[in-house]
């Protein structure tokens, strides 16, 4: 009997063990495509009024619910579109090997002719990584 106590306790720990992962951020879309994410770390998350309040840190985060599309974990931070989107600088696009796939005339034809992937984008004196989902 103890024999088997043993192996069920063994196997209970090891289960727990392979269901854990952690990310490192969570991040929120909301209805105009725009991206939001803030550190896992010490998250507080809110909702009070109509509005989604996320706090970590001296990180904080306000949305308003009726906004919030999605939400979901992610080990990188998620890029804010918003601030980009509608920009009309060129923009040059490479892959995640680094390798240029193309040169756009503004952000949004660059979104455009995105496909699911990772990319790296230079525009306006910024450069960001973004996932394509």
């Amino acid at each position: 009997m103890r024999k088997a106590v043993m192996i069920l306790a063994v196997m209970l720990a090891f289960c727990g063990q392979l269901g854990a992962q952690t990310y490192d951020y969570l991040t929120f879309q909301t209805s105009d495509g725009a991206l939001h994410s803030i550190k896992t770390s010490g998250l507080v998350i809110t909702f009070s009024d109509g509005q989604m309040k996320a706090t970590a840190g001296s990180e904080n985060l306000s949305l308003s619910l009726t906004e919030l599309t999605k939400m979901y974990f992610s080990d990188t931070n998620g890029v804010d579109m918003a601030e980009m989107t509608g920009s009309k600088e060129p923009v040059v696009v490479y892959g995640a090997d680094g390798r240029q796939l193309g040169s756009y005339q503004d952000m949004d034809a660059a979104r455009a002719s995105l496909k699911r992937g990772a990319y790296v984008l230079k525009t306006g004196g910024k450069t960001v990584k973004i996932a394509v989902r």
